[in-house]
């Protein structure tokens, strides 16, 4: 037996020297493709966007890493491969990843190497060891990530920059990938002596991590629950992704992905308490929290919070609260508050808050606020309702919105800009004291009004209405509309409605001061309280009077415009 494993690691020794092969992890694709450049002092970023068009596809990069601004200048008379330009251009600075209809730019300005140790065989294959060390200054770097692909196996280097990683051998190869953020990614090949037919058929994916991803790990969730490991691992291997069944885990730091739970995507995924994935495509229940780096599609339950960083495409249901960082489609259910930071289309619910950062095509509904920053659909909340614009209808006690637009029904309707607003006080055959505020627009407004009953009483009221001016020139305006008015006194639970509608003729007279005139029709029910009835229109006023508590009659309205 010894001398059989003596056998199996001078063969491993052996491919090692002979095959350890250390190249960029650059896909090639877009960068084998030839083009002519010539471009004298040009913004990087321009030049940039022609190399893009000429060669079909949009680079992608992180601004903040790509001086854009920057005037650089590239002749050549002859066609040259992109990639032998972008590295002219960026002076070997950037790793380059290929996507469809992308090619995305990673700042690496580092470099390291890897010197690896004598492997020892085990039962199960390999134990492979070594050490990362940075090629400039020759310091052993940390928290560099060594991974394989296929088996999810992971690790990272100590702070002395030494790794030992397991790697089983029933694979024709085993590729380590060895990344760290602002480090030249480097693949290491190993070719095995002998073939051994594969065991498992596994489907790996790849893919660019969004910045928002990034965000899930930042946040206080994150912190709180994901280990210091599995996010070095997102910020390394961010752009690695691989496709499982199933996860289950206990807390994100035990859970059956270990380490690589981050680059995850999940089929089915089950939290003791809180668990985290690189994403969803199927269901995932936790008590606590669902904490996803990229996409959820499917459905999501937990006793407190789920988490998404990138698009939700199904269902979520939170005790608290529902977090997605990009789009999302779907339902969401919330006890406190819902929050897509980009686009969402389908329905949101929640006790307290709704939030969608883009547009929402769908409905809003909540106890306290909804948020949109382009309504499509419909908000329907308790006290405000708030838009920068708006195609759709808001209902509740106070709208906003940053530009008038759509249907805005509530009390007050308030938009910065194009917004109407009127202040009205007259006097009617009803009540001689009385004063009304519009708002809104004015194809659609909303109105309040309060007003003193009869002289010789304590009456009083409060009315609710919505109305719509006529275009017309500035010398006359027409509006038209309908209100409810409870008319009421002291120590009385009646309720004694006026239902009016009227047709009133404005006259600007100055600026931001008018006069206005119209008739109204009118019907009261009176809820007959036998001692001290309330009486309406005024005495001696003419009115039809349909048995005991219903009356109707042609009013008149009078005042003063305001605004």
């Amino acid at each position: 037996m010894y001398s059989r494993n003596k056998k199996y690691l001078l063969a491993y020794c052996i491919v090692l020297i002979l095959v350890l092969l250390q190249v960029k992890g650059r896909s090639q694709g877009y960068l084998t493709q030839q083009i002519k450049l010539n471009v004298n002092h040009m913004p990087l970023r321009a030049v940039l966007d022609s190399v893009g068009k000429r060669a079909g596809f949009i680079f992608s990069y992180n601004s903040s890493d790509l001086p854009g601004d920057s005037l650089v200048s590239f002749k050549s008379s002859d066609r040259l491969p992109v990639g032998t330009i972008l590295d002219q251009l960026l002076n070997d600075n950037y790793d380059y990843k290929v996507m469809p209809g992308y090619l995305i730019l990673r700042y690496a300005p580092n470099s390291f190497r890897v010197e690896t140790q004598p492997p020892i065989i085990t039962r199960k294959g390999v134990l492979l060891s070594g050490v990362i060390i940075d090629e400039l200054t020759g310091k052993k770097i940390k928290n560099v990530s060594i991974y394989e692909k296929t088996n999810l196996v992971s690790t990272l280097t100590d702070k002395n920059g030494y790794f030992q990683i397991p790697l089983t051998s029933d694979s024709s190869s085993i590729t380590l990938t060895v990344s760290k953020q602002w480090y030249h990614e480097i693949i290491i090949t190993i070719l095995p002596t002998v073939k051994v037919a594969t065991k498992l058929n596994l489907t790996t994916i790849t893919y660019a991590d969004t910045g928002e991803g990034a965000a899930v790990n930042r946040s206080f969730l994150g912190k709180m629950f994901i280990s210091t490991k599995q996010h070095i691992q997102s910020l390394n291997i961010k752009d690695f992704m691989a496709n499982r069944s199933y996860q289950f885990s206990f807390i994100p730091k035990w859970n059956t992905r270990g380490a690589m739970s981050g680059q995850v995507i999940s089929k089915f995924s089950i939290n003791l308490l809180a668990g985290y994935n690189a994403g969803v495509h199927g269901f995932e229940m936790g008590s606590i929290a669902n904490i996803n780096r990229t996409e959820v599609k499917g459905g999501q339950l937990s006793g407190v919070v789920n988490l998404v960083g990138g698009e939700m495409c199904g269902f979520q249901a939170a005790g608290v609260a529902n977090q997605v960082y990009q789009q999302g489609r779907g339902i969401q259910l919330a006890g406190l508050r819902n929050k897509v930071n980009r686009s969402y289309s389908g329905f949101q619910a929640a006790g307290l808050n709704n939030k969608v950062g883009g547009t929402l095509q769908g409905v809003q509904l909540a106890g306290l606020l909804n948020n949109a920053g382009h309504l499509k659909g419909t908000q329907i909340s308790g006290l405000i309702n708030k838009a920068n614009t708006s195609s759709g209808l808001q209902l509740g006690l106070i709208n906003l919105l940053d530009s008038a637009s759509g249907t805005s029904i509530g009390l007050v309707n308030l938009a910065k800009h194009g917004g109407f607003y009127q202040l009205s006080i007259f006097a009617n055959e009803s009540s001689l004291a009385n004063i009304s505020f519009k708002s809104g627009r004015e194809a659609f407004y909303s109105k309040i009004v309060f007003g003193l009953g009869n002289l010789n009483s304590n009456d009083y009221y409060f009315g609710f209405g919505l109305g719509h001016i006529f275009p017309s020139n500035n010398k006359m305006k027409i509006s038209i509309d309908a209100t409810i008015e409870n008319y009421t006194r002291p120590h009385d639970d009646k309720i004694n409605l006026l239902y009016k509608s009227s047709l009133d003729f404005h006259f600007p007279m100055t600026s931001g001061l008018g006069l206005f005139i119209g008739p109204s029709i009118n019907v009261f029910r009176n809820g007959q309280d036998p001692r001290r009835p309330i009486k309406l229109p005024i005495k001696d006023y003419p009115a039809i009077n349909r048995g005991h508590n219903i009356s109707g009659w042609i009013g008149l309205n009078a005042g003063i415009d305001i605004f």
